[in-house]
């Protein structure tokens, strides 16, 4: 099974988790903070790797037209169902890879989001530069990935051969740092405007000090960037 199948498989308890579970509820309000502070009502949004469309409802609310794409077709189907009970039109939900991306005309988003996506293609240096040129000039993107820094993502593919768990680990590709992210993003014309840190790792309270403290410790991060307009 690929990364997709298995999205298509735990599609409702995935969404489910940001109701009941702490963890997804500091990814919501971290990333429904930037969308809220770098979205604008005229923007023209891509939620690239929309999952069942939770910042794709964050982002039409406060820009003119989302289009949210998700390989899972499970995940559009909860996606869509979603936004017609919240009475949100303005969101174009498309089944589809982000390697189609290559194929849509440059320079048509103001704004594109990518969450917990990336990890998951074979080649994120090259997604990553799809979706910059996407971009306007001027366009930002808010694009999150594992934190290659954090000790439990340096131990977290061992503790998989020896236990199968956790799952997702099986379909992922890459990690990075903010730094790497950050160099790429430079190359291609972008400058940082943001970074955080987030999301404890998903072990016992009295293991988590033996993580490490501050950005060490945290699994994920997400970055704000700009396409530098000359």
């Amino acid at each position: 099974m690929d990364a997709v199948g298995w999205h298509d498989q735990i599609a409702s308890d995935f969404d489910a988790g940001y109701a009941r579970s702490p963890a997804f509820r500091e990814r919501f309000d971290l990333w429904s903070d930037l969308i809220v502070r770098h979205a604008r009502p005229d923007d023209a949004v891509l939620d690239a790797g929309c999952g069942s469309g939770v910042f794709s409802r964050v982002a039409a609310r406060q820009a003119a037209s989302v289009v949210a794409l998700d390989g899972s077709e499970a995940m559009i189907a909860l996606a869509e169902k979603k936004a017609r009970a919240e009475g949100l039109g303005n969101i174009t939900h498309r089944v589809g890879l982000l390697d189609e991306l290559a194929g849509w005309n440059a320079g048509q988003f103001d704004l594109i989001l990518s969450s917990s996506v990336l990890e998951y293609v074979d080649n994120y240096q090259v997604a990553v530069s799809g979706l910059v040129r996407l971009l306007r000039p001027g366009g930002r993107l808010i694009i999150s990935m594992p934190n290659a820094d954090s000790l439990y993502r340096r131990c977290e593919r061992v503790a998989f051969r020896l236990t199968g768990r956790p799952r997702y680990v099986a379909h992922l590709k890459s990690r990075s740092t903010p730094t790497q992210l950050g160099e790429m993003l430079a190359r291609d014309g972008m400058t940082i405007l943001e970074t955080h840190y987030f999301a404890e790792p998903p072990l016992p309270r009295a293991i988590l000090p033996m993580m490490g403290h501050g950005q060490r410790r945290k699994s994920l991060f997400v970055q704000v960037a700009a396409r530098n307009v000359n």
